[in-house]
């Protein structure tokens, strides 16, 4: 493996042309240093080196970092934007980085060939108590068993803290997995235009753009037991992005 510094400084190059986020699928990417970051902390925990990584949603390009390290086993990404499935399949196929990506809409259930095949998931969902349970139950369903490991993201900026109980709620009481980690402020994110209109308007001082960034969340590390919860069925009366209608959500 290279260096982490050596990692870096190679993904960076890679992914300069990367595609910009848009709101359209709640995109907001992080910083090279924090998807490097992120192997750092897979590997440091055992859940990278000679695993299989699955990653669910991956506008940060971690699968490109992965593959670079060479530590993980395989790696497969499940993404819903054609813009990044291409970017990624065309990293992959110049540079040979053996990366399986798969365009999917999360809504609709894994390819039987995903379930129940991988040691380590990640992903980093819509911040809404539905999105978080339906990417994270279709990261547990992609695992292999007991003492697998998934990994997320969850802020104070868009989830109150009674959002956190509800999801700690729903990991501990209805998935029966447990958390292991919660990291502060672990993933640095980069500002990109349209973040800033979720600034508040009313305060005179946030009418200045940020010279850097200010959008974090916390890294949640999860582990399954042996009863946790596998469920592989269509959702696509969830609205899980702006703009969507969704009958669950208006009868709540």
């Amino acid at each position: 493996m290279r260096s982490y510094a050596e990692l870096l400084a190679k993904f960076k190059e890679l992914v300069q042309n990367r595609p910009n986020a848009v709101p359209e699928y709640n995109q907001a990417y992080v910083t090279p240093e924090t998807t490097v970051a992120r192997l750092a902390l897979l590997a440091a925990k055992g859940d990278l080196q000679d695993k299989s990584l699955i990653i669910l949603g991956d506008d940060d390009l971690v699968s490109i970092a992965a593959a670079l390290s060479g530590l993980p086993r395989r790696v497969v990404v499940l993404e819903i934007d054609p813009r990044l499935t291409g970017f990624i399949i065309t990293l992959a196929e110049t540079h040979r980085l053996a990366i399986e990506v798969y365009r999917q809409d999360l809504r609709k259930r894994l390819p039987a060939e995903l379930c129940c095949q991988f040691d380590t998931f990640l992903t980093d969902p819509p911040e809404t108590v539905y999105g978080m349970e339906l990417f994270l139950t279709r990261g547990l369903t992609a695992l292999k068993g007991p003492c697998c490991a998934g990994y997320f993201g969850l802020t104070h900026a868009e989830s109150s803290l009674a959002e956190w109980l509800t999801i700690q709620q729903i990991l501990a009481g209805k998935l029966r997995v447990v958390v292991t980690d919660i990291i502060h402020n672990f993933n640095e994110y980069v500002t990109s235009g349209y973040l800033l209109e979720s600034a508040r308007k009313d305060l005179s001082f946030v009418q200045v753009s940020p010279r850097a960034n200010w959008y974090f969340s916390s890294m949640y590390r999860i582990e399954t037991l042996v009863d946790y919860k596998q469920e592989n069925r269509d959702r696509e009366d969830l609205a899980l992005y702006p703009g969507e209608n969704s009958s669950l959500r208006s009868s709540q």
